[in-house]
């Protein structure tokens, strides 16, 4: 199950200002869950690997990374929203 599914993410326009804020704090809520799964085990990852590694090649998996995430939500949420699916 995906994560907006489970907590109503991405649902109707809401009609009026208790819906409105319902949504937000929705919105909230999936970013927060997202922020703390990716950037406690990022962190981590760094914390134990910047010695060995060093900070350049870090930044630069993570940069790279990112991209790559970055492009996927792209073109799934142009997907969603034209007539056009993957």
């Amino acid at each position: 199950m995906i994560l907006h599914d489970i907590i109503s993410f991405g649902g109707g326009t809401p009609k009026d200002t208790q819906g409105f804020y319902h949504k937000l704090y929705d919105t909230c809520l999936a970013n927060l869950i997202l922020s703390v799964a990716a950037l406690i085990p990022g962190y981590w990852a760094t914390f134990l690997c910047v010695d060995s590694w060093g900070r350049k090649p870090i930044q630069l998996m993570g940069f790279s990374v990112l991209t790559i995430i970055f492009i996927i939500m792209g073109a799934f949420t142009a997907a969603k929203n034209s007539e056009y699916k993957l």
